[in-house]
């Protein structure tokens, strides 16, 4: 009763938007394109045959946009691309798909990656002969992953001899309580978590989720970005679009500044922020603190500002001046840190101070080791 419910009222909200928003209507056409294309992709890149499937899932396009782009995908679109590499050790296809009940994509354009994405209702169909199945799930959708199955999915899931779900903590603060986790047991016993955040993954969560628990960090390390000196930037502070009470308050003290560009992040391509953060002296970030804002700046060459959040930062980051201790200091303290930095000296020594920091923590090499001891069943706290 409680799943025809919710059918009715998605079906109903569908036909709301449909009737009074174009876009809603475009969106129904262009996923009539997507659906025929997955539904003719799927059997000619895997056969039926196939025995043992890792399966990515993620949020689909947005009702009106169709395809956005977050941190949140891009990292797991890269874990699932590192996976699939990683082929001679798990010896399993990989595969990225929808959940149910998302709008649909059939790839993500905004950023450089080569992995087409299907719907998660296409599996039962096309994989009858599982017998292993290790599915990845968001944080924030475990709940919804449940609720959405089937009674095809749960007569699928049931055949299958080896289950294994793991779910994704990127954000702390998304994450689901225990016993929400917990619910996933009437699918499988076999249930582990992965960390994006180093500050999160220690014996205390550990013992609060019940699980064993295993640190992968993201995809983001030095390497990746054009790292720009002092003299070649241009004087622009790059923001996060998070909102925040004392956002406005903070920015009004920073107009005396002359020659200060003040630049959102909004609706830009991945390559193109990419670009943008690589001009930039600066960057200030009203969201986690310890993000990509923060992070993917720095490796930039630019100074990153935020306020400490004991939730994602590690204890080390709370030395750096920029990272001020509340939204009240960094509202009194940010307009003459920004005046006084503003020396090649000063700005390169403190530049790498930062530099070095967010190197010890984000490392390709050892992302991809983090991922190759999970599958190994190597876990940070077992």
């Amino acid at each position: 009763m409680k799943h025809l419910f919710k059918k009715a009222v998605r079906r109903a909200r569908f036909l709301f938007r449909f009737v009074v928003y174009s876009k809603a209507r475009q969106n129904f056409y262009r996923e009539q394109g997507i659906r025929a294309h997955q539904d003719q992709l799927l059997p000619s890149r895997y056969p039926k045959s196939l025995k043992k499937l890792i399966v990515f899932t993620i949020p689909g396009g947005h009702w009106s946009k169709g395809e956005f782009i977050s941190g949140g995908i891009i990292s797991i679109v890269t874990f699932c691309e590192e996976t699939a590499a990683l082929f001679p050790l798990h010896r399993s296809a990989t595969i990225l798909c929808t959940l149910r009940n998302s709008y649909l994509v059939s790839n993500f354009k905004n950023f450089d990656n080569q992995t087409d994405v299907y719907r998660f209702e296409q599996l039962n169909a096309q994989f009858p002969n599982l017998t292993s199945l290790l599915i990845h799930i968001p944080e924030y959708a475990v709940k919804k992953f449940r609720d959405d199955l089937t009674a095809g999915d749960w007569k699928w899931l049931k055949k299958i001899p080896e289950v294994h779900l793991n779910v994704m903590n990127q954000n702390i603060r998304q994450m689901p309580s225990p016993g929400v986790i917990g619910g996933l047991s009437s699918i499988t016993r076999n249930i582990t978590v992965t960390t994006a955040h180093l500050k999160y993954c220690n014996q205390e969560q550990r013992d609060k989720i019940g699980m064993p628990l295993h640190h992968l960090s993201v995809w983001i390390s030095p390497e990746q970005y054009v790292f720009t000196p002092w003299e070649e930037k241009e004087n622009i502070l790059v923001l996060s679009p998070d909102q925040h009470p004392m956002k406005d308050a903070i920015l009004k003290k920073l107009a005396f500044l002359p020659d200060l560009q003040i630049m959102t992040i909004h609706n830009l391509r991945y390559r193109e922020y990419k670009a943008l953060i690589s001009k930039a002296k600066w960057a200030l970030t009203f969201g986690e603190g310890l993000d990509g804002y923060f992070i993917e700046s720095i490796f930039s060459g630019a100074i990153g500002f935020a306020v400490f959040n004991h939730e994602f930062f590690t204890p080390d980051f709370g030395a750096l001046e920029t990272v001020y201790a509340s939204y009240d200091q960094l509202e009194k303290k940010l307009p003459g840190d920004l005046f006084s930095l503003n020396q090649k000296d000063v700005f390169t020594r403190y530049q790498q101070k930062q530099f070095a920091l967010c190197s010890k923590y984000y490392n390709i090499q050892k992302y991809r080791e983090n991922i190759s001891l999970f599958y190994s069943g190597k876990y940070s706290f077992p």
